[in-house]
């Protein structure tokens, strides 16, 4: 009986996988995956950044404000017109193979002192 339980989960959830899906509000900046993440922080290695600082594992619990510290470490690696093109075709992509049709993302490009990086190069 509960192997005949978790065969009708699997078929329910690969149903619900591929089933059309629709974001309506999205921001890019907590929507890049872990594996964007790396390809940036493989490009400033300078920075020092440890894949811990940047990935909240699966089961992995974070308090808000360490959840909210990422989002500084974003600001870091994303100073560059070409970083934020990667990790818009990243999201954008795996936003489409989740089976997202219609996607609306948001940003708002902000001036980082500590990076020197200036809205108008956006």
């Amino acid at each position: 009986m509960a192997a005949e339980r978790d065969g009708d989960g699997e078929r329910e959830l690969s149903f619900y996988r591929r089933l059309p899906k629709v974001e309506l509000h999205a921001h890019l900046n907590g929507s890049i995956s872990s594996a964007t993440m790396k390809k940036l922080t493989a490009q400033k290695p300078c920075l020092q950044i440890q894949n811990g600082m940047t990935v909240i594992d699966k089961g992995k619990k974070r308090t808000l404000d360490e959840c909210f510290q990422m989002f500084q470490i974003i600001y870091q690696i994303t100073t560059r017109p070409e970083d934020i093109l990667l990790i818009t075709k990243d999201v954008i992509k795996e936003f489409a193979d989740d089976g997202v049709k219609y996607l609306e993302l948001r940003s708002t490009p902000r001036e980082e002192k500590s990076t020197g990086t200036v809205c108008s190069g956006f």
